[in-house]
């Protein structure tokens, strides 16, 4: 795959939204969250403006570290929550 993680991320986020289903949330690695900075930039994750939320966001989906490798989509749909690794 020649596509950099944020590019895959992107589009699946499009394509799950465009089925209709609601992403939750992102779970992704160190290096994962590492490779979304440095191919998307700074901007590409923010964090929470409340100082009581210790939350980060990549655009308007909550982004969590995992001890997990990659990255990966907890997706809300008629079948129940799922994972789709990215």
């Amino acid at each position: 795959m020649s596509e950099q993680l944020h590019e895959r991320l992107d589009a699946k986020i499009g394509e799950l939204r465009a089925a209709g289903l609601t992403i939750t949330r992102i779970d992704a690695c160190p290096q994962a969250i590492e490779q979304l900075f440095v191919g998307k930039g700074e901007a590409a994750i923010l964090f929470d403006a409340d100082p009581a939320r210790d939350t980060a966001w990549y655009g308007d989906v909550e982004l969590q570290a995992s001890p997990e490798p990659g990255a990966r989509l907890l997706v809300l749909g008629a079948d129940g929550p799922q994972n789709i690794e990215i």
